[in-house]
């Protein structure tokens, strides 16, 4: 796994960034933070890859949204 890959999924371990029902860190955060490393390090490829890809979608909301709040007049000088 590459080492981006194990920084996400263990920052996220004690930080949580989304809300959503669904979201596959859930299970972490029902366990006491000194036993979520070990639940990481039991994750399969398959749950890593979709825990990442969640990570990223809830980041692309997280800009989307922040975007609407800024004024367009403030974009277009960061394009300069």
């Amino acid at each position: 796994m590459p080492i981006c890959e194990n920084v996400i999924i263990t920052g996220l371990l004690f930080e949580r960034i989304c809300t959503d029902d669904n979201c596959p860190m859930l299970p972490a955060y029902t366990l006491p933070p000194e036993k979520r490393i070990d639940w990481a390090q039991n994750l399969s490829r398959e749950q890593r890859q979709q825990i990442i890809d969640h990570y990223n979608d809830c980041i692309k909301k997280l800009d989307d949204n922040l975007l609407k709040m800024v004024p367009e007049e403030y974009l277009k000088l960061e394009a300069i």
